[in-house]
């Protein structure tokens, strides 16, 4: 155990004792002298530094959920990161170096970052047992515990270490260097501790993830592997479903990209010429424009003074999956995370309507899963314990932004009220239900065997599955292992287990064309996706064993064919995607998987029938016209790509390129993708005005500019319009002044090429002087603008 470092300098003189000391608040200390109520420390000063037991007062948690202390300061400092290996020992990943004062003094260059070790030596939940297992790390940031070896990366590097405990006293005493890539980036140290990779998880289909950096490795046989992907431009946080599904995080966007997986950008770069800049093609946000607000409950802002209760997500950050059998059956496969700027975690469900993924928010508008009233408390990253209970990682701390974004005006902030010294502190929590009692068996997987560590499959809490797959690809015992999971995945009747047998025999190399046959007919559309995702990396050698699934009526593994059948140029799996996207003409993870399978293949008889609309007579009479519309918007991502002459600016070139993307996710269904406006077909009607040549689109940005807060209805230079109406931009999500200056100059700049661009400072001077206006305006009214 180590005492807290000198909030002057931390990071010098430690002064180490070889007995753990129990969590304990029993002794008074210069930080927390005061020992009075929470409420009555706060109202003398809102920024005053509270217990473990007196933040626990002002936490409010969803009903029929209690919050419980497993660790706290000295155990831990500096938290960011909560994982356990495969005995149920904890990790813990402390940043002590960051922000440990207003500057960001010494953040990259004190190098005092450790990896704790905590256990539980009685089995109530609290940690007994704190050791610094290793120590003189740059920022820690990812955790992954192999066997007995633990995977660690540091900030501003891409190299993976593992260390190891060989004696028993908790401490790494052998290290090895299990990935040699160098410098993260060509900025060094000067790359922003936010903006570089997180996560490193081991998924169920036996790669190894992590956000920004485009790859993905695979450790086999004791090497690191990398494979080159398309990445994601996201910050804190990767986590993934039951069946591997993966879930990105991105500051204001509390979910990004989770529709399908990144590798299958690699088809349309096969298919494309020009390809557009970001995500050539989008469903869109999976959330409501509402769902982005929370109702905070501490009303002291991080840069000074009172702030409104609803505000919108900015650091979104360290969501989980739960998957586990400790919470009602209603929070199964949820989906939490958090944001500390606003001091909450959300819980939201997960929902599949017309097969598009959407986050729907699990408490009453007003309310959070969990939310504080304390300006410390910053909750930080979500994981499910071996327990089954949602463990949340609160770095419990004055200053949450890193340096580069903290102005001059935080900074005088921080000093005058003391927060800057808020600082070598940490909570972990644990998260239950009062109905339902952790899982009590504690983990041995480490010193089990091959025959414990299959049975192991069959828990229902998704850590002990990924824990025994991932130790029994790492055991190699194949002569047990094999017949096993062969038995495991005949003779089980539910299918997660049946589907990690598959996945783990897939990673031994030992599945069968039997056993893949078996699957590709089973009943359960589990293990129908999850063999097609096996067998894709074998096509086209292997395409034989998929065309029985020509006619596939599970819309999930429908999708999925189509996206794997795209990785070939088989004729007859385009054939295939055609088949199967007419039998699901209504689903948008279907269409999406098209767009992105026949990437540009604008004369196959699929898309010459969409074009006709005869298709579409299959679909009710009530779905038809919208299956129509999105089909339109959709197959519309295959003519972006913008062009620039030689020379044009950077920054505006990024602009329009983002504008780009806005405007095929959220415009073409009305406004057409050249621009033109849509007619309805055997009408003269349009349902929206052309862009290309108007007079507002390429006249005074402030005549512009005020219909996309309020919108527009009646006549446009008097002609009427079937929608009658343009809803605000907030409407369909877009309330962001930098996002809507982006889409302002795409559609400024598309068509001709001669608009000039809008500029985030613009849209923020017109957006004020128009605050205290609801109602939409006229074109009329419009054209009195200045």
């Amino acid at each position: 155990m180590t005492l807290p470092v000198p909030p002057e300098f931390p990071g010098l003189a430690e002064v180490s004792f070889r007995q753990p000391h129990a969590v304990t608040w029993n002794q008074k200390s210069p930080k927390t002298a005061d020992q009075s109520p929470a409420h009555t420390k706060k109202e003398t000063n809102p920024y005053s530094i509270l217990t473990p037991e007196e933040e626990l007062e002002t936490f409010e948690l969803a009903p029929g959920y209690v919050a419980e202390l497993v660790a706290a300061e000295p155990l831990v400092q500096e938290p960011v990161l909560t994982v356990w290996d495969g005995n149920g020992a904890m990790y813990v990943a402390e940043m002590r170096s960051y922000m440990q004062d207003e500057n960001g003094t010494g953040t990259k260059t004190l190098r005092n970052g450790r990896i704790k070790r905590l256990v539980d030596l009685d089995g109530d939940g609290r940690m007994d047992q704190s050791t610094i297992f290793v120590d003189k790390l740059n920022l820690p940031r990812m955790i992954l515990p192999l066997d007995d070896w633990i995977a660690i990366r540091e900030t501003d590097t891409m190299d993976v270490v593992a260390y190891r405990d060989t004696d028993g006293d908790g401490v790494a005493d052998e290290n090895k260097k299990l990935y040699d890539k160098g410098p993260y980036s060509r900025n060094g140290p000067k790359t922003s501790v936010e903006h570089q990779d997180s996560g490193m998880i081991w998924n169920v289909d036996n790669h190894i993830y992590v956000t920004y950096n485009m790859e993905r490795y695979q450790f086999i046989d004791g090497n690191w592997q990398a494979e080159g992907q398309p990445g994601h431009w996201t910050q804190w946080g990767l986590t993934h479903d039951d069946q591997g599904k993966l879930f990105w995080i991105d500051n204001t966007r509390p979910l990004k990209a989770a529709q399908f997986h990144p590798k299958y950008w690699k088809t349309v770069h096969r298919l494309g010429k020009n390809l557009p800049a970001g995500d050539p093609v989008s469903l869109g946000n999976s959330y409501e424009p509402t769902f982005t607000k929370a109702t905070s409950i501490c009303l002291t802002g991080d840069r000074g003074g009172q702030v409104d209760a609803v505000r919108g997500f900015t650091s979104s950050c360290g969501q989980s999956i739960y998957r586990g059998n400790k919470f009602p059956y209603d929070s199964r496969g949820a989906y939490f995370f958090c944001d500390p700027t606003l001091h909450v975690v959300r819980r939201a469900y997960v929902d599949y309507p017309n097969g598009k993924l959407m986050l729907r928010k699990a408490e009453p508008e007003g309310k959070e899963f969990l939310r504080s009233s304390d300006f410390n408390s910053r909750f930080i990253n979500t994981a499910v314990g071996p327990d089954g209970c949602l463990y949340v990682t609160d770095m419990y701390r004055g200053i949450i932004q890193d340096a580069p974004w903290f102005n001059e005006g935080n900074r005088e902030f921080a000093r005058r009220t003391g927060v800057n010294k808020h600082i070598q502190m940490g909570r972990i929590w644990r998260i239950r239900h009062k109905d339902h009692l952790p899982y009590s068996e504690k983990p041995q997987m480490l010193s089990e065997s091959t025959e414990e560590l299959v049975r192991h499959l069959q828990n229902p809490i998704g850590w002990w599955r990924d824990t025994a797959q991932k130790l029994i690809l790492l055991r190699k015992d194949r002569e047990k292992a094999i017949p096993l999971l062969m038995g495991l995945f005949r003779f089980t009747q539910s299918p997660l287990p049946r589907m990690h047998a598959l996945w783990t025999l897939d990673g031994m190399k030992a599945l069968t064309p039997e056993i893949k046959r078996e699957a590709l007919a089973d009943r359960s559309p589990v293990l129908r996706k999850a063999m097609v995702q096996i067998i894709e990396p074998a096509l086209p050698v292997e395409l034989e064993l998929l065309t029985p699934l020509e006619k596939e009526r599970d819309p999930r593994v429908a999708e999925q064919l189509v996206f794997t059948l795209g990785t070939t140029d088989e004729q007859e799996a385009e054939e295939m995607i055609q088949t199967l996207a007419s039998n699901h003409l209504s689903d948008q993870g279907v269409m999406l998987a098209t767009t992105i399978s026949l990437w540009g293949k604008k004369h196959l008889p699929f898309i010459e029938k969409v074009k006709s609309k005869k298709i579409f007579e299959k679909v009710s009479k009530d779905q038809r016209g919208g299956v129509n519309l999105a089909w339109d918007r959709i197959l519309s991502s295959w003519d972006r790509g913008m062009t620039f002459a030689r020379g044009f600016d950077s920054n505006h070139r990024k602009l329009i390129q983002n504008g780009e993307k806005l405007y095929f996710e959220h415009c073409t269904s009305c406004h057409g993708a050249d621009g033109q406006g849509v007619q309805i077909p055997g009408t003269e009607l349009y349902l929206a005005p052309s862009l290309v040549e108007s007079k507002r689109v390429h006249g005074t940005p402030e005549q512009l500019i005020p219909l996309f807060f309020h919108g527009l209805m009646g006549p446009i230079e008097g002609k009427t319009y079937s929608a009658g109406y343009m809803a605000p931009a907030k409407s369909f999500g877009i309330e962001r002044e930098d996002r809507l200056a982006e889409l302002l100059s795409y559609i400024r700049y598309a068509w001709g090429k001669e608009g000039d661009c809008i500029e985030k400072d613009l849209v923020s001077k017109v957006r004020k002087k128009h605050e205290k206006r609801s109602a939409p305006w006229t074109d009329q009214e419009l054209k009195g603008l200045e």
